[in-house]
């Protein structure tokens, strides 16, 4: 068999052809140089050791190592690089959402086959069930960790219990806005002072007292006393307070404390707002004769309410005459607004 000693030299398009049909061919077309196989199986390059990808200037591209890694370069400069558990890429990689267009919200996904596409936040409702329209779904709790939580009813409504909030009375200066996101909407930011409104917290409760002895054997009202144990049937000084803001009464307890309490009769609380009665009881039942025994009024709606400058009067009436109540401490809770 002959050998050739010497480079051989063609021409352009004159090819090197390998193959029964021609399957391998290495040519150069005046422009460009191709090495194109077009038969059967693959084209194989073996190396025993590294195979390496060079630019004319002799800069590095593409080094695949007989460690079985692959590296690309730039500026001979390694960024990508395939591992043993995967891949590591030194800088950033930019990703095109190319299917995306026409919806703002954009999801890279992996599908069943491992490949890795964009989604659009249509695509995405349709894949996992939840239909097409972006207010699909319903949740009905969020939680934030500690200090808020969250609940959705279905009728549109959002409760939120802040009982591990300690700082909802404004006293932390680092907390100045509760901010609510809304599409991105810097509008949708609540001040520290409407959201204390909105949740009750610029209210403020207070206990008014009251002792003193019922010894009347009366049927009348007889007015709780302010400052006084002396009650009275009487509209006496004493027996008002003035109200300094707008305000609501949230609970009335009357005690038995001391001495001998009679037993079958009833009581009833109200509550007089200037010259007129403001809200009464039922007729209530002590819980007991003992001492202890009470009984509670928890007046509830607008006829609770009084604003600033009203005189407020508490009084009670026993349903029957030669009943008592002996010594006596009253409690009334007041809840005011925040002046």
């Amino acid at each position: 068999m002959a050998k050739i000693l010497t480079d051989q030299m063609h021409l352009d398009t004159v090819k090197s052809i390998y193959g029964t049909g021609s399957d391998l061919q290495i040519y150069h077309d005046g422009s460009n140089s191709y090495i194109t196989d077009s038969g059967t199986g693959d084209l194989i390059i073996t190396a025993d050791n590294d195979l390496t990808f060079k630019d004319g200037s002799g800069n590095i591209m593409a080094n695949m190592n007989a460690s079985n890694s692959v590296e690309l370069m730039f500026g001979n400069a390694k960024k990508f690089e395939t591992t043993s558990t995967g891949v590591t890429i030194t800088g950033t990689a930019t990703l095109t959402p190319a299917n995306a267009t026409g919806d703002p919200d954009k999801f890279l996904c992996v599908n069943s086959n491992g490949v890795v596409q964009y989604r659009t936040g249509t695509q995405v409702r349709s894949d996992i069930g939840a239909g097409t329209s972006s207010t699909v779904g319903t949740v009905t709790q969020v939680s934030t960790g500690t200090g808020l939580d969250g609940q959705f009813t279905t009728s549109g409504t959002i409760s939120l219990d802040l009982s591990e909030l300690n700082d909802i009375d404004g006293d932390d200066p680092q907390i100045t806005d509760f901010v609510v996101v809304s599409n991105e909407d810097e509008s949708a930011r609540c001040s520290l002072a409407n959201t204390k409104i909105a949740l009750g917290a610029n209210k403020s409760q207070f206990v008014l007292n009251s002792n003193f002895s019922d010894d009347s054997s009366t049927t009348s009202y007889i007015y709780m006393p302010f400052n006084s144990i002396s009650d009275t049937t009487s509209a006496q000084y004493y027996v008002h307070w003035a109200a300094p803001c707008t305000g609501r009464i949230k609970r009335i307890i009357m005690q038995h404390v001391y001495g001998s309490m009679s037993s079958g009769f009833t009581t009833q609380l109200q509550v007089y707002k200037g010259g007129s009665t403001f809200t009464t009881s039922g007729e209530l039942t002590a819980t007991s004769t003992n001492d202890g025994g009470y009984i509670e009024y928890n007046p509830t709606g607008s006829n609770v309410e009084f604003v600033k400058g009203d005189r407020i009067r508490i009084r009670y009436s026993k349903n029957t005459t030669s009943k008592y109540w002996r010594g006596v401490a009253a409690s009334i809770i007041m809840e005011l607004d925040q002046v």
